[in-house]
């Protein structure tokens, strides 16, 4: 299946030199192979994000030609955690333009809303002050508050998914709290 769609790269292996000076040979077989045991890892996590099966297998999909086409640049070893940060990184952007669109639309019907709906344009308000306060943070920071809070993973799952420990998740929710306690009072 995969092979249709690069059939210009010869069924050899690809050995360069990537940036850092290191070998990397990570051929159309290599790839083939990761292809077929990380997609449904890959969708799964898409979808946790998204929520969406169409707009999930697009982000898989665009995530996987990023890899194809920047393998010379990542360590063969690398390429699986470069794969998963493509996956999440185009997720959460994704999830962020739909923010936005979204907030636009519902800015529409706040500007009609009568006095009764004072508590919900309060709470919608405080709302948007947090998700703003949230785009402020470093990257990875924000990913593991998201991932603990909003999906509800545990600190383990997302430190063995990050390649860090449960001790830096949680220095990254402290980092995050604080941040947003003191730029929110």
């Amino acid at each position: 299946m995969i092979r249709q769609n690069i059939r210009h790269v010869p069924a050899t292996m690809c050995a360069t030199l990537n940036q850092s000076g290191k070998m990397s040979i990570f051929g159309v077989e290599e790839f083939e192979t990761m292809f077929r045991e990380e997609y449904r890892r890959c969708l799964s996590t898409a979808l946790q994000i998204v929520g969406d099966a169409e707009a999930g297998r697009d982000i898989v999909s665009d995530s996987f030609a990023a890899v194809w086409k920047n393998r010379d640049n990542i360590d063969a070893e690398k390429m699986r955690g470069y794969l998963y940060a493509c996956v999440r990184n185009k997720a959460l952007t994704h999830m962020k333009h739909i923010r936005m669109s979204d907030s636009l639309d519902s800015g529409a019907h706040i500007a009609v809303a009568d006095d009764g709906d004072a508590d919900l344009i309060l709470r919608e308000s405080r709302i948007e002050a947090v998700e703003r306060e949230l785009d402020t943070l470093p990257e990875r920071t924000r990913y593991v508050l998201e991932q603990c809070y909003y999906r509800r993973r545990s600190y383990r799952d997302v430190a063995d998914e990050l390649g860090i420990s449960t001790s830096g998740v949680k220095k990254h929710i402290v980092k995050a709290m604080a941040h947003l306690r003191s730029a929110l009072t």
